[in-house]
């Protein structure tokens, strides 16, 4: 998750969306928008 400026959190999963929205509140973490992407790892 990552704001204008490159700045953010990743590779952290969660259980739902409003998990994830509370999380980037908490930290206080400029954002405009939340972008799932999903990826599978060897």
């Amino acid at each position: 998750f990552v704001d204008e400026d490159g700045r953010g959190i990743d590779d952290w999963e969660a259980p739902d969306i409003e998990t994830i929205e509370e999380a980037i509140e908490a930290i206080d973490l400029p954002h405009d928008e939340i972008i799932e992407v999903g990826k599978v790892m060897p």
